[in-house]
């Protein structure tokens, strides 16, 4: 074999080799052909080529995914001959992980992204702010990360949880990711979710009650807000954001939205006032305004807003991309308006969920998520109910391949109420408008490392092969879990030698 210096290292009987933007016409007319890739195994070798370098990273990715996990340097590998040629369907394939609620540091940061990139996940939606703690270092408001990063313990802080990021840690990890193609999109949570930052700046709230410089130890929506009457409120949010554009790189920034309680604006004679001077019809049409203020002052630097299903609320602010998790109904009113949505339901995306309902079984006491329900996820789903996966197909991506394979390939929070809504019907003219979809793994009861190892996998594969790939089969074909077990249960060993804590199988 030739060693490649953009190849990982290993070796194998013949010859691997990489190519650009030549030899490939069979990725013409494939959707987001740049992440596309054709992979050939023959006797004489191996041949990864692509149109961009996403798609060769891709391609090498599926290569690796063939090979034994823990073959010595000097080995010499045989394969089954094949040719793949292979493009997601969807561009959009995300993890979120909220370090919010719990604290995790940057090494685990580093080996969550390593195996999102063995999944060809384009996405690592960072939650970085929350009621219970602010992990970001802004160095305007020093306070953030001096305070707001901590709850609990005496007042000597002793015993005391928390944690932040430093901004040069945040560069390492943005660089880490990108170095593997995934995008890192901040979350700064407004208008609500924000009392580690109010315990901070308590004038920033319409209270400024010295009972709110406590960072809360408990979970669940709290009703102190970011007042919308203060002007000092968006000095404040554009300062920070200004930081956070300097960070990240991403196109996309996620500012939240959800679950803001309208109790403090209803009473707040400045959030009256605002009201009044706006022309606003209700708190629903002044978190719209709100909303829509901080989305002007985004797309004035380039970047554009992502937020939670709430922000059609009142109002929704021009180019904001909505991220569908109360059922896929907003998710269908926003792409029937233009809009683009990464839709990411409780009912198939929500990874702190139980994998089953075993009373020993950690996560999120009150819903159960199991791996077929994430693996029949469809983001596009043009209004059909999902259908309850029992069984297995031919191969997607995720784990094996989504694309045309020849010759031996061969088959190669609290319960809070989040529901679908009814009779939410996605017409075939705006399905162009759905970009992906998500999994959403919030830590309100996932506490340590090896819990969301075990929470993200094998469920993370599912969803992996679920985005990739073509639509699911409809109702009647053959199901998809037990080919998808098949593979999976060959990818076991490369988890094994990663050292992740994935629940096992059975």
């Amino acid at each position: 074999m030739q060693r490649s210096e953009r190849l990982p290292l290993f070796r194998a009987n013949g010859e691997v080799r990489l190519s650009g933007r030549w030899g490939v016409e069979a990725l013409a007319g494939l959707p987001h052909a740049d992440e596309g890739y054709e992979l050939t195994v023959i006797e004489a070798g191996v041949v990864v080529r692509a149109l961009a370098p996403h798609g060769l990273f891709n391609g090498v990715v599926s290569l690796l995914q063939l090979l034994p996990a823990r073959a010595p340097l000097d080995a010499d590998i045989a394969l089954d001959c094949l040719h793949v040629v292979d493009a997601p369907r969807f561009a959009w394939r995300g993890v979120l992980l909220d370090v919010g609620r719990h604290f995790f540091p940057v090494p685990f940061i580093l080996k969550v992204l390593d195996v999102c990139a063995f999944y060809k996940i384009t996405r690592f939606h960072w939650h970085l702010t929350e009621d219970q703690g602010w992990r970001l270092e802004v160095k305007a408001y020093p306070k953030l990360t001096e305070k707001g990063a901590w709850r609990g313990g005496d007042a000597d802080g002793t015993g005391r949880y928390g944690g932040f990021y430093t901004q040069e840690q945040i560069r390492e990890v943005v660089e880490y990711a990108a170095q593997r193609f995934i995008t890192v999109v901040p979350e700064i949570e407004l208008p609500g979710h924000c009392r580690a930052a109010l315990a901070c700046y308590t004038h920033l709230s319409c209270l400024d009650d010295a009972q709110m410089e406590t960072v809360p130890t408990q979970w669940g929506v709290h009703a102190d807000v970011y007042c919308a009457g203060k002007e000092e409120v968006f000095h404040f949010l554009e300062a920070v954001l200004l930081e956070v554009l300097q960070l990240f790189p991403s196109p996309y920034i996620h500012i939240g939205g959800d679950e803001c309680p309208k109790d403090r604006w209803q009473k707040c004679a400045l959030c009256q006032a605002r009201l009044r001077e706006q022309g606003l019809e209700d708190e629903y049409a002044l978190q719209s305004w709100f909303v829509g203020r901080i989305n002007a002052f985004l797309r004035a630097h380039g970047r554009q807003l992502v937020g939670w299903d709430e922000i059609l609320e009142g109002g929704l602010s021009p180019g904001a991309i909505v991220m569908s998790w109360r059922g896929v109904g907003g998710g269908v009113r926003a792409a029937q308006a233009g809009h683009e949505v990464i839709m990411t339901p409780t009912s198939h995306c929500y990874f702190d969920y139980r994998q089953s309902m075993q009373s020993d079984e950690p996560g999120a006491w009150y819903a159960c998520l199991p791996l077929e329900t994430v693996l029949e996820f469809d983001p596009a789903d043009s209004g059909e109910p999902m259908r309850a996966a029992s069984g297995g197909s031919e191969a997607h991506l995720g784990l094996g391949f989504g694309g045309e394979a020849a010759g031996d390939a061969g088959d190669g929070d609290g319960s809070d109420g989040r529901t679908s809504e009814p009779g939410a019907v996605l017409e075939p003219e705006f399905a162009g408008n759905i970009i992906g979809g998500q999994a959403n793994l919030w830590t309100e009861y996932i506490a340590d490392k090896d819990t969301v190892e075990y929470m993200l996998l094998p469920r993370l594969a599912a969803l992996a092969e679920a985005v990739w790939s073509p639509p699911p089969p409809p109702r009647g074909a053959p199901p998809l879990l037990p080919g998808f077990l098949a593979r999976l249960r060959a990818q076991l060993p490369h988890l094994d030698a990663r050292g992740l804590k994935y629940r096992p199988l059975g």
